[in-house]
């Protein structure tokens, strides 16, 4: 069994009140395509995060 991807990524959280936190993730790697050739694979998110 061939792997159809590489690769690793990060995770950030920040807490700023009890309820509110801000966070980031970022990735990167390599994936395979349909015709099985491997491609630069990456991305990135954050936001605030909200609890009650």
């Amino acid at each position: 069994m061939k792997p159809d991807a590489a690769g690793g990524g990060l995770d950030y959280a920040h807490r700023i009140t009890g309820g509110l936190s801000a966070f980031a993730q970022g990735w990167g790697g390599v994936a395979r395509d349909p015709f099985g050739r491997w491609q630069p694979d990456y991305g990135a998110l954050g936001g605030l995060r909200w609890r009650w």
